[in-house]
């Protein structure tokens, strides 16, 4: 899975440890263990993949969904499936929607029970932008090479945090999101009908 979010990933990971627990086994949802070592719990990939060649970090600045991440993973996988005018499209965000409205977006601290008033705020945000707009992020600045390098860049931190899963090297509290504490939010079937 590298759907970024919570109800989706929470769902993942909740099942995950539901079934580790009842089979004595080891099982991860292995991208929610590497949000925390990605980019510390947040959707923005700059940090990771901003070194990248022909990119910067700043570039990846609200890459959240059909962005320059997902559109150059799909070039590189299935070219076939992306309409030719991604290359037309531009730079949309929530961040400068919400500026051309004259509003700013509400900070959050990922993970923090106490910010979950402010959290609530931005995801409400999110949701405005989304039925609106369709992606977030430069998918015109896309390209099959960039999603190549992307996909190995991943995939090699997937790698890393496999092994040290196997090997036993990870404390089973690593093996989770920083969401993982408010789960019960996030999967509560109330919830999910309430965000809905």
């Amino acid at each position: 899975n590298f759907h970024g979010s919570p109800r989706h990933f929470l769902a993942i990971e909740v099942g995950c440890d539901r079934l580790a627990g009842e089979r004595r086994i080891r099982m991860v949802c292995v991208f929610s263990a590497l949000l925390t070592r990605l980019n510390g719990g947040g959707s923005e990939l700059g940090d990771v993949l901003g070194h990248l060649e022909g990119v910067e970090k700043a570039d990846f600045e609200g890459d959240t969904h059909g962005g320059l991440v997902e559109t150059s993973q799909l070039l590189a996988l299935h070219p076939q499936w992306v309409d030719p005018g991604f290359k037309d499209l531009p730079r949309r965000t929530v961040d400068l929607w919400l500026s051309e409205r004259g509003e700013a977006r509400p900070e959050v601290e990922h993970g923090r029970l106490a910010g979950i008033g402010k959290a609530l705020q931005s995801f409400r945000a999110g949701i405005r932008f989304f039925s609106q707009e369709t992606y977030s992020g430069a998918p015109g600045k896309a390209s099959a090479e960039l999603g190549e390098r992307i996909l190995d860049t991943l995939a090699g931190h997937a790698a890393v945090l496999v092994t040290q899963l196997l090997d036993g090297e990870l404390k089973e509290a690593e093996w989770h999101s920083p969401l993982w504490k408010l789960r019960q939010i996030f999967v509560n079937p109330a919830a999910v009908r309430l965000a809905d």
